[in-house]
Order: structure tokens, then C-alpha cells, then sequence
């Protein structure tokens, strides 16, 4: 019986352990995973960002656009041809090429500017040709002064070059910037004045007329009231310019000396000085040295009352002129001698007058610094106040090489580089069918507005970029619509977009015009 129970319990506990470890072997079994394909991700667009690239006026740039970010893009500006870069709005680049990663919205505009020309007022230029002739048939220009010169008209002969060239060299010693005691502000104003650049006289630049002998000596006279018709275009010509009095070659009254020669050019350049150009150097001059009583009441201005003083203390005499000190239509002529026989006592240069003396018309008390004081003091305070710091002292050594008898001596004068050729450059457009709109250079400086005048020297070279639609643009020698009275040796004369470019070698009065419309027309004013 114990062994069948035991047996029993055997039994029993194998078929547990059995059916233990089958159960365990079932749940210890993994059913495989199925994968499900996943597709692949989307590249996701690239990021653009807007580049704007503006020109500004003057010249132009590389195109902009839309860019991916990262780009390396490089943007270039370029000058119109008289003009100059400056910089850059939008970025602080100062070269003209920029060079930029991509990574936002920008706005880059170039800046251009015109390029400035100076002026060298201080300039010595040579003879050129006038042309057509209206009597003065060769012109130079020294300091602001314009020197016109009669050729051989009226029966006589032209006046020679080198007396133009003594005339010139005169005026540069006059207006010498570093001579002592020369308040440089103060003469530029007077060369700036004397130009007709600024000052009483604005516009119509000082001129120098030289012929030969005298009036009289020409047949007709080309002084008379029928120049005009004796010398067509003669009067129109002179009337562009601020004018005085003649300076002679071999005047009629001469005799010939070195000495009389240098009266003779002393006292007429002077004259123009005084007048055009001293009267606008130092401050007050203006107000202060009018003499222009035609015009306007002087009778209290410092120099008429210097004058008044000097008549009145027998220092001037004025027999010559009328000898009646109230006679208005004579005080312009009186005033400009007395500033130049003050100029003479000033400066001892007395020694000139034939026996060293020009009494009675001047008195031989007031030849020195010392006896103007004693005799004219409100001279001597004209004299250092206004003309002292704007007129240089000649050396009389220096006059007396240049002027020597019987026409001889060498002038000396050699004209500088500020004759030069240049070029200048002018944009041209047209809004409307009134005005052409410039905007360059001239030798003045800036040329800007509607018709704006131009000037330069003979030989400079004009370029005219145009573009105007509809209007033809022309440069000619005369005033007016159609195609007639072109200037020859002009590139590209009369189209409406292009460059005009004109070389003069005739000093002259010409014009650029509209074919089509007679308003649209300026001066170019070539010297």
C-alpha cells in the first residue's frame, strides 16, 4: 500500500513538472514583427531674400534680384564719365564694389557726385584768334581780364603780338599774389569780380581794348557813333564785356621812349583795375570806390571825397576835365585819373613823367607817400585801405627791361598751364519743350539748370551726353530753330540720345539749340 502511494505521488508530480514546462516553452515564444515602409522626408524649399540695388544720379549698377540664402553676390557701381563715386547707402563699403552673403532683405543705392573742377583764377593765357573779325581780331585772357586786339582794319595795321604779350605781362605784375603787403582773400575777390563772377558788374567780365595809334587813325573811326555800321557786330561784341579805356600801340602822342610806353600801359590798366576790380576786392569797396555817377549819387563815397579833398587842396587839378568840380557827367572821368595819379604819388613813380613831373594836373607835393599824407590824407586811407592790399607794386627795374625805346625790350610773358585743354562733361535732358536741363562742368565750375550758359577755353573739349526724345540737340553758330548754322568738327551734331562732342579753336560766342523748338537753346561762351 506505501508503495503504490508513493508511486502515485511520482506520478503526479512528473506530469505537473511536464505540463509546467511545456506551458512555460509556449509562452516564451515571440510572434515576428511586420515593418511597414515609411516614406522618405520631404527637402524643404530654400529661403530667398530680396536684393534692390539702386543707381542714384550720376551713373549706374549691377542688377539686384531674389536670391537663396547663402548667395555670394557682388554688386558693382559705375560713374558716368564726369562723374565720381562716393559711396554706398546700405552698406558702409566705400569702394565702388560691394560684396555680400545673402541672408536678408537689403537696399543698397550708390551715390554718385559731379566731379568738381577748379578754378585757377590766377591764369595766363595765350593769343587766339577771334572769329568772325568785328575789328578786334585776336583776344587773351590774363587774371579775368580779356585783352581784344585790333588787326589790320580801317587802313591800319594790326597791333603786333608782343605788345599784346607787354599788356599781359603789365597785368600779371599788377595782380601778383605774393607780393608783399597782397591780402590774398581779398585780391582773389578782386580776380573773381574782375571776371564778372561775382561783385557789381556780375556777368559781363572785364575787358581790355587795344588798338593802334588813336582813333583818328583808323578810317572811319571806330571810337564814333556809327561804329556799328563802319564795323558791323563790333558794338554787340564790346557790349558783352565790362569796358574802360584804350591802351595804345605807338600812340600819337608818344615819343617814343621806354618810359612814355609805360605811361601809357600804366595809366589805362589801371584804369580798368581801379574800376573792375579794386572797386570788389576789400571788404566795403564796393560802396566805398563807386564812381559810376551816372548811375547813382556818389558825392558820399570815400572816394569822391578823397578826390573833393585833393581838388580842393590844390593837389589835383582838373582843368583838363572842365575845371568845374560840380559837373557830374565829368566825375567818372575825373575819379579814374585821380585814383591812378594817387596810385603813381603812392608808389614814387613819378620818375616816368617826362622831367619827373605832371604838374599842375598833379602836384609835384603829393609825388611821395609822405607828401600824399601831408596834402590828401583821406587819399592815403583810400590808398592802404582799398588798393594796397589787391594791387601789387611793378618793379620799376622789371618796366624798364620790358618798355624800352623805339619799341623795344621783350615782354617776358609766357603763358601757363592753366590753358591747358580739358574736358567737360554735361548731361543733357528735356522735360517739356521749353528748356533743355544741364548738369555737368565748365572752366567756371558747375553747370546746372534749365538752359544753363556754358563756358571754356578754346581747345577744351565739351561732351554732351544727351537724352532728349524729340529734341534735336545742335550746336550752332547762330540763335534759332531748323539745321541751318551748324558748327563744323562736331561729333554727332543733333541727335537726341548719344554724345555730342565739340573741340572749339575759335574764341567766340555759340549756342546749343533744339532744331524744333526755338526756346530750348543756351550760350556757350568759348575764350
Amino acid at each position: 500500500m506505501k508503495k503504490f502511494s508513493f508511486s502515485l505521488l511520482t506520478i503526479t508530480i512528473l506530469s505537473f513538472l511536464f505540463i509546467y514546462s511545456c506551458s512555460t516553452e509556449e509562452e516564451d515564444t515571440i510572434a515576428p514583427v511586420v515593418q511597414t515602409p515609411q516614406p522618405e522626408p520631404e527637402t524643404p524649399a530654400p529661403t530667398q531674400y530680396t536684393i534692390t540695388v539702386i543707381a542714384g544720379d550720376g551713373g549706374s549698377v549691377t542688377a539686384g534680384g531674389t536670391f537663396d540664402e547663402g548667395t555670394v553676390l557682388t554688386i558693382t557701381a559705375s560713374p558716368n564719365d564726369g562723374y565720381e563715386f562716393i559711396g554706398w547707402t546700405g552698406s558702409e563699403v566705400t569702394s565702388n564694389e560691394v560684396s555680400i552673403t545673402v541672408n536678408t532683405d537689403l537696399t543698397l543705392t550708390a551715390n554718385f557726385q559731379l566731379i568738381q573742377v577748379a578754378t585757377n583764377y590766377y591764369s595766363s593765357g595765350d593769343i587766339i584768334a577771334i572769329e568772325p573779325v568785328v575789328f578786334y581780331d585776336r583776344e587773351l585772357t590774363i587774371n579775368g581780364i580779356k585783352l581784344i586786339v585790333a588787326g589790320e582794319i580801317g587802313g591800319q595795321e594790326a597791333v603786333p603780338d608782343e605788345w599784346i604779350y607787354k599788356t599781359a605781362q603789365v597785368f600779371k605784375l599788377l595782380i601778383d599774389k605774393d607780393s608783399e603787403g597782397i591780402d590774398s582773400d581779398a585780391q582773389l575777390n578782386m580776380i573773381k569780380t574782375l571776371k564778372g563772377e561775382i561783385g557789381w558788374h556780375q556777368g559781363r567780365p572785364t575787358g581790355q581794348r587795344i588798338a593802334r595809334g588813336g582813333g583818328n587813325e583808323y578810317s572811319p573811326n571806330f571810337l564814333n557813333d556809327n561804329r556799328n555800321q563802319s564795323y558791323p557786330g563790333i558794338q554787340a561784341f564790346e557790349e558783352r564785356l565790362s569796358l574802360d579805356d584804350m591802351v595804345w600801340y605807338k600812340n600819337i602822342d608818344s615819343q617814343g621812349t621806354g618810359d612814355d610806353d609805360i605811361n601809357e600801359i600804366m595809366e589805362h590798366t589801371l584804369h580798368t583795375l581801379h574800376r573792375f576790380g579794386v572797386r570788389g576786392g576789400v571788404e566795403g569797396s564796393t560802396e566805398a570806390l563807386n564812381i559810376e555817377a551816372e548811375e547813382e549819387d556818389i558825392t558820399n563815397t570815400d572816394i569822391f571825397l578823397a578826390m573833393k579833398e585833393a581838388y580842393t587842396n590844390g593837389v589835383f587839378d582838373i582843368e583838363g576835365y572842365g575845371g568845374d568840380i560840380n559837373n557830374r557827367d565829368a566825375w567818372p572821368v575825373m575819379l579814374k585819373e585821380y585814383q591812378y595819379l594817387l596810385t603813381y604819388g603812392m608808389w614814387g613813380f613819378s620818375e616816368f613823367w617826362e622831367g619827373g613831373s605832371l604838374s599842375p594836373e598833379w602836384n609835384d607835393n603829393a609825388r611821395t607817400p609822405e607828401g600824399v599824407l601831408a596834402n590828401n590824407p583821406l587819399g592815403y586811407e583810400i590808398y592802404n585801405t582799398y588798393f594796397k592790399p589787391v594791387i601789387s607794386i611793378p618793379s620799376k627795374e622789371v618796366l624798364r627791361t620790358i618798355f624800352q625805346d623805339n619799341d623795344q625790350g621783350e615782354s617776358g610773358y609766357t603763358p601757363d598751364n592753366a590753358a591747358a585743354a580739358n574736358t567737360y562733361s554735361i548731361s543733357v535732358t528735356a522735360s517739356s519743350n521749353s528748356d533743355y536741363t544741364l548738369s555737368g562742368t565748365d572752366i567756371n565750375g558747375t553747370v546746372s539748370g534749365d538752359d544753363a550758359s556754358i563756358t571754356i577755353n578754346a581747345g577744351d573739349t565739351l561732351n554732351f551726353t544727351v537724352n532728349a526724345a524729340g529734341h534735336p540737340f545742335y550746336i550752332k553758330t547762330v540763335q534759332g530753330t531748323g539745321t541751318d548754322n551748324q558748327v563744323s568738327n562736331v561729333t554727332n551734331n543733333g541727335t537726341t540720345s548719344g554724345v555730342v562732342s565739340w573741340t572749339p579753336t575759335t574764341a567766340g560766342t555759340y549756342y546749343y539749340q533744339c532744331s524744333a523748338h526755338n526756346g530750348m537753346y543756351g550760350t556757350i561762351t568759348v575764350q
